[in-house]
């Protein structure tokens, strides 16, 4: 299985992938980039680094390994996320809201 899901690429348009990891309730590392900082809250529901920083994602790698509570909090928050906002009945929601 899966303890972390780690996508720290230069860009990204939404953040699917991080999503769809959410929903396993996995914790994310992504980098700061304009797509991913929309969805990954620092520190609340995942971790940004730099991109490129290696020595920041080691540091945020070892902790969530090091610590199951953690890994369990951030993960549970972006599935929070992830059911209270970009469901397929969330989106309706949002756009009949938008058309009344």
């Amino acid at each position: 299985g899966c303890d972390i899901f780690i996508m720290a690429s230069k860009s990204e348009s939404f953040g699917l992938a991080y999503s769809e990891a959410w929903l396993y309730k996995k914790p994310v590392i992504g980098a700061y980039c304009s797509g991913v900082m929309e969805v990954i809250e620092d520190g609340i529901n995942g971790f940004l680094i730099p991109f490129g920083d290696k020595g920041m994602l080691s540091e945020y790698i070892v902790k969530l390994l090091a610590n199951k509570d953690l890994r369990d909090k951030i993960g549970r928050r972006g599935y929070h996320k992830v059911i209270n906002n970009y469901t397929w009945q969330k989106r309706l929601e949002s756009f009949l809201c938008f058309y009344h």
